[in-house]
């Protein structure tokens, strides 16, 4: 009984380990790191993000199947037209130094017009990642993204160069 709680103790403490951005985010990101393009990982969205006051969003800057997409299932009906591409998926994220991660934001799921906390914070891998946690109210219980910076190659920079 008392192998099998200690064993409960380490699954649990290695759970929150893994789930935990602070002890993920072991770098020496600063406020500005996150701006730019981002790709994530299924390679079908590109957020640039940008400060807007003390904060950081991210909009929609492309889309891999339809770059003319709306919003139709935004619980909201006047918002259901309005385009993916330009609005934002992240808004609001304070960056914390101490702990080099950027929290409190809202991120948007277009998938299903829902709104949902974010945290996010940077690796050392290299090339570098960007991970999103996106979660309802408790952290613990979020999905965590990895988002890259696009190739030089990639349709978003077309024309740009």
């Amino acid at each position: 009984m008392v192998k099998q709680l200690h064993l409960l103790l380490i699954l649990f403490g290695s759970l929150a380990t893994l789930s935990n951005p602070l002890l993920q985010a072991q770098n020496a990101a600063t406020e500005n790191s996150i701006l730019g393009k981002w790709i994530n990982q299924a390679q079908t969205t590109v957020v640039e993000f940008y400060k807007e006051g003390n904060t950081v969003s991210g909009r929609i800057v492309w889309l891999k199947n339809n770059n003319q997409a709306i919003d139709e299932k935004n619980n909201n009906p006047k918002l259901q037209n309005r385009p993916l591409r330009g609005i934002n998926l992240v808004a609001s994220a304070l960056y914390n130094g101490t702990n080099q991660i950027w929290e409190k934001g809202v991120i948007y799921d277009y998938e299903n017009g829902t709104n949902y906390n974010c945290q996010m914070w940077l690796t050392n891998a290299m090339p570098p990642e960007l991970h999103i946690k996106t979660y309802g109210y408790l952290s613990l219980f979020g999905t965590t993204t990895v988002w890259y910076r696009p190739p030089q190659d990639h349709p978003i920079y077309k024309g740009s160069r």
